[in-house]
Order: structure tokens, then sequence, then C-alpha cells
């Protein structure tokens, strides 16, 4: 059985729609106002990025999980962002499966 690594990918409501159109198997093409795709290997950052800047843009943050192969991963450098957190570059990702969506998160609407 081949390694894997697991990444995090913050979305918004048009992309998650976008990746459930292919049955969760793979990434669409960039949105318009969204340039560069980026997972990252910090579940709390990524869970930071959709609870700051997808619920900032529309209302609504998804948290994604999806696996990688390993021997795909390493060829990229892991980059540090912020104090502690992790990205990798952009890429056509090798995926292992499907991506899954685990955490909604949104305004509270009082």
């Amino acid at each position: 059985m081949e390694e894997t690594v697991t990444l995090y990918r913050p979305t918004g409501p048009k992309e998650l729609e976008l990746v459930k159109q292919s049955d969760y198997t793979k990434w669409p093409p960039r949105l318009p106002e969204q340039p560069i795709f980026y997972p990252v290997t910090n579940e709390h950052y990524a869970q930071e990025i959709a609870t700051k800047w997808n619920i900032r843009d529309s209302g609504v943050g998804y948290l994604t999980q999806f696996e990688v192969k390993k021997i795909f991963m390493d060829k990229y450098e892991v980059h540090q962002v912020g104090a502690s957190y992790h990205t990798v570059p952009p890429c056509s990702l090798c995926l292992c499966g499907s991506i899954f969506r685990y955490l909604c998160v949104s305004f509270n609407l009082v």
C-alpha cells in the first residue's frame, strides 16, 4: 500500500459545488477570485482560513480533507506561513481517493 499525506483545503460554496459536481474526485480549475490553489498540511490553520476568509467572502466556509501520494509530495518543499503553519505550492495534486468535506463554518446570525 502506498504511503499518503493528508492535506486540508479551506473552500467556499462555489468551489465546493464544483468539487461536488466531480463526485468529489478532483479540484476544479481556479475561480477568477481564487487564482492560487494551495492546500495546507495543518488542519488548525485550514480551519482558521475557512473561518476568517471564506466566511468573510461568502458567509460560509468549508474545510476539506484529502490524501495525496507521499512520493508526489516529496517532490515539493513545504513552506512555513505565519508562526507555525505550512502550505505546499500550487500544483496538480495526485489524489488518492475522494475529497472529503467535514466541517462547515458560518456566521451565527441572531
